[in-house]
């Protein structure tokens, strides 16, 4: 599981400050989706804090101020989760072939229903 904290558009990373946060998991979740040892692992998205977000967004915050690909988009939460849902996907997409994630998603959770019946 990947947890990506979306309230995170307007911050810096404690270890770099010229890095924004959110730019970071989209970059780690580059990597994880094309490393070569998690090819068959399944991978799930979880998209978090999307309370502390909307905090921020009634607050004045504008995710277009740090990710300009935002562009014009209104400044409200399900079109930004909707948008950071098709960012994270695509690259999901771009390593992986389409379906496989699905696919893959499908599996776990039917290997965890049979483990939780005992029939596995």
């Amino acid at each position: 599981m990947f947890f990506a904290s979306l309230s995170t558009f307007d911050e810096r990373s404690l270890e770099d400050s010229k890095v924004n946060r959110l730019e970071d998991s989209l970059l780690l979740w580059r990597a994880i989706c094309g490393s070569r040892l998690l090819k068959k692992a399944g991978l799930i998205l979880c998209l978090t804090k999307q309370d502390v977000l909307q905090r921020k967004l009634q607050a004045g915050s504008k995710v277009r101020d740090y990710f300009p690909s935002y562009g014009d988009r209104p400044n409200h939460l399900k079109m930004i989760v909707k948008y950071f849902q098709v960012q994270f996907k695509t690259i999901a997409k771009d390593v992986n072939a389409p379906g496989i994630v699905v696919a893959t998603v499908r599996d776990i959770i039917l290997r965890g229903h049979l483990k939780n019946g005992d029939l596995m």
